[in-house]
């Protein structure tokens, strides 16, 4: 069987038609650069399948977890593009995997669609051909499409009827106004505004308190660099370990420098104290909307007082004046998240067995999946185990 280390790009993009759609497939995220960076512009995807997250990731991630991209383009019969389907193959435990381009970081797994294909004929064609999209893609044994949304954009996933397993996590999501305080008035009592007056107070007595984005280029790669030391003493904390590699980090370093004065890529909200940064709030902006990343947390005595909370505010007021229509929090069931969540997106799973080989992983995929569905439901286990690897790291770090 041919394993993913072995698909090199194609100058030849081979390609099949159904239903009266030419479909191609491409192995070279370059010869497909340009149609992708213009169908994103008129599309419905996310910000997760936006070519400028893709090739960053490409570049830096990809190598390290020995994945390709794979990359399905299909046109209507005028030549118009009108789906892009953003896959990668990917050697894991001596088996190939079929996932979406940028797993297992990609907040949504999705692809990117025309309106009026969503509106028209969409879920029905996908309902008929996907298979043979599959079975068109090169050999691998298991496909395994995860975090895909059941709707996004005012549109129903076309592919959620292949899509039968509900997902771990599910995303949150805030509609945004104009006028923050009105907004705030709508998500938050009186008497928590009141105390979050307090806490701003008290945390403003410590020094000069500012909330920004970076003033330049070289200030938010080193925004950057703090908030990925901040957050990784953060999570040591909570008994999660090595989540941000050197090549995460590169990761995210490349999308920051893909920022243009005219169309950001990334926003690194910071809030400071006497200049140092307190909180860092990282999202990619695409259609209007912020897609939350990572949020950092320093160690020191500003903790008592919630730098947390009054960073997030401060984005989503900035974010208010700015004239963003949403925040998307992203998967997961964060305690902070809740309050301000106007709909939540719930998120499923594709699991298939594509050689007889194949089985055993996923049983073993499917067996994983329901027991990270257990742990998020109970969270005093969840807490148990966190508590367990951190006293299992402390031992080994003190041996």
């Amino acid at each position: 069987m041919q394993s993913a280390r072995q698909i090199e790009p194609s100058s030849v993009a081979p390609h099949f038609q159904a239903d009266g759609i030419d479909v191609q497939i491409y192995e070279d995220m370059h010869a497909v650069a340009a149609i992708w960076q213009d169908f994103e512009t008129r599309c419905v995807t996310t910000f997760y399948q936006t070519h400028a997250w893709c090739s960053s990731w490409v570049e830096t991630v990809a190598v390290r977890m020995n994945a390709k991209p794979l990359i399905v383009v299909a046109r209507d019969s005028s030549d118009q593009v009108i789906f892009i389907l953003p896959f990668q193959l990917r050697s894991k435990y001596g088996f190939v995997l079929l996932e979406w381009l940028t797993a297992p970081h990609a907040g949504y797994g999705y692809g990117l669609f025309d309106k009026n294909f969503l509106q028209q004929t969409a879920a029905r064609w996908f309902d008929r051909n996907f298979d043979t999209i599959a079975a068109f893609l090169p050999s691998h044994d298991v496909l395994y499409l995860r975090e895909m949304p059941d709707a996004m954009g005012g549109f129903n996933n076309p592919m959620a009827n292949l899509a039968r397993l509900r997902g771990a996590n599910r995303s949150h999501v805030l509609l945004l106004e104009r006028d923050f305080e009105a907004l705030i008035g709508r998500k938050r009592s009186a008497e928590t505004r009141r105390s979050m007056r307090k806490r701003d107070a008290k945390l403003a007595s410590m020094g000069n308190i500012g909330f920004a984005l970076p003033a330049s280029n070289a200030e938010a790669h080193s925004a950057l660099a703090e908030m990925f030391n901040d957050q990784e003493g953060r999570l040591a904390e909570a008994g999660v370990f090595g989540i941000y590699g050197n090549a995460e980090r590169a990761f995210i370093h490349a999308l920051m420098d893909k920022n243009k004065d005219t169309k950001p890529v990334l926003l690194p909200y910071c809030l400071t104290l006497d200049g140092r940064n307190l909180c860092v709030m990282l999202g990619g902006f695409h259609d209007n909307t912020y897609w939350a990343l990572i949020s950092s947390l320093a160690k020191g005595e500003a903790r008592r007082h919630s730098p947390g909370d009054r960073a997030l505010r401060g984005l989503i007021e900035a974010l208010c004046q700015s004239g963003f229509d949403k925040l998307d929090f992203s998967a997961g069931d964060t305690a902070y998240k809740l309050p301000w969540t106007d709909y939540h997106v719930p998120l499923y799973l594709m699991l298939r067995t594509s050689s007889a080989k194949g089985l055993t992983l996923a049983i073993f995929l499917l067996g994983k999946h329901i027991t990270k569905r257990l742990l998020k439901q109970n969270p005093v286990v969840r807490g148990l185990i966190f508590t367990v690897r951190r006293l299992v790291k402390g031992s080994v770090l003190a041996s």
